[in-house]
């Protein structure tokens, strides 16, 4: 016999896994015959969620629980690496999971927080509207949202967050093409995939040329992925219909990696003929070559203030949820007219 999950509940009331969750938690924000058809379903199915043996305590060993949105992103590779590393050493379970899942983050993380024994979570590039985020009223832990996205305006108790601020990242990066003398400059955006970060790195693009008066044309803007092969295409796209191109700003350096794949293919050069730069900082941008200009992340600065907000919560120092905005700094690399010799 199959072992019911929240998610089966949610399917067979037809609501969504945070109206089961809420119903679980005993929140007053639900209709009184929606309730009741949830709790006659779970009476039914005899369905105990994995929260009720926390609530008592069964089950003591401290497990914290990394949600990471997407299967490979590098920059978020080297945020778990010394989170893991760091928690083990304060005797911590860490129970990790990807997920490449086009359901909503909010019904993913609800979801996995009811079925683990978890005294906290973190969410790794989730996309929260403020709907999403009064869901997370119905958790009974810490959760720290990092490198999310979600509406600055509803932040609150119900969570904490450490974010960067995306339109002034990719207003930067374009800015430092433009001082160039850089008119034409195209984006590799993400698409609707892509979530609010990827609207408002266009957003920041668009920012930065209306601030030196250029303007926005958008059949320089081609979308994509945050991958390395999105990149490459998105470049092949752009340079068969737009030649005349002088800098690129991907939303990404794996975006960034594969267009200056591309530019290099076709003969021309880097930055001779063609300038780039990138958000992120991974590793790979610098033994590139040319190495990459990019827009660099603090990742160990994520991982330190993600860990001090989740652990102090967990252990009751600081109870208090906080919402904390870094600062992202320039990598000037080899692929800017005018950057490192």
């Amino acid at each position: 016999m199959k072992i019911l999950n929240i998610r089966d509940i949610a399917r067979m009331s037809n609501v969504s896994v945070s109206t089961v969750s809420r119903v679980i938690n005993h929140h007053s924000d639900v209709h009184p015959e929606t309730r009741a058809r949830i709790q006659g379903i779970i009476e039914e199915q005899g369905y105990i969620p994995n929260a009720n043996a926390r609530h008592l305590k069964l089950i003591k060993e401290k497990q914290v629980g990394i949600l990471v949105k997407g299967i490979f992103n590098p920059f978020f590779s080297g945020i778990v690496e010394i989170m893991e590393k760091e928690l083990t050493r304060r005797g911590y379970t860490t129970i990790l999971h990807y997920s490449a899942e086009t359901r909503r983050d909010i019904d993913i993380l609800l979801e996995k927080t009811l079925e683990q024994n978890l005294g906290g979570l973190v969410y790794l590039g989730g996309d929260f509207d403020a709907a999403s985020l009064e869901a997370l009223e119905a958790l009974d832990i810490p959760v720290v949202l990092t490198s999310s996205d979600f509406p600055w305006e509803a932040t609150s108790d119900a969570f904490s967050s450490v974010t960067i601020d995306n339109v002034k990242v990719a207003f930067t990066a374009v800015t430092t093409l433009c001082e160039r003398g850089l008119t034409r400059i195209a984006m590799l955006a993400p698409g609707p995939g892509g979530g609010k970060t990827g609207e408002r790195r266009l957003q920041g693009y668009r920012e930065a040329l209306a601030d030196f008066h250029l303007p926005f044309n958008p059949s320089f803007v081609h979308y994509g992925d945050y991958t390395m092969a999105s990149g490459y295409g998105a470049m092949k796209d752009m340079l068969e219909t737009h030649p005349e191109v002088q800098g690129v700003f991907a939303a990404s350096d794996q975006i960034a990696l594969g267009a200056a794949k591309y530019i290099l293919t076709t003969g021309r050069t880097i930055p001779g003929d063609l300038s780039i730069i990138g958000i992120d900082g991974i590793e790979y941008t610098r033994y590139f070559h040319p190495s990459l200009s990019t827009m660099v992340q603090p990742m160990a600065e994520f991982a330190r203030q993600t860990l001090l907000l989740l652990i102090s919560q967990i252990e009751g120092r600081d109870p208090g949820r906080r919402h904390l905005r870094l600062e992202a700094t320039l990598f000037q690399g080899e692929s800017i007219i005018g950057g490192t010799p």
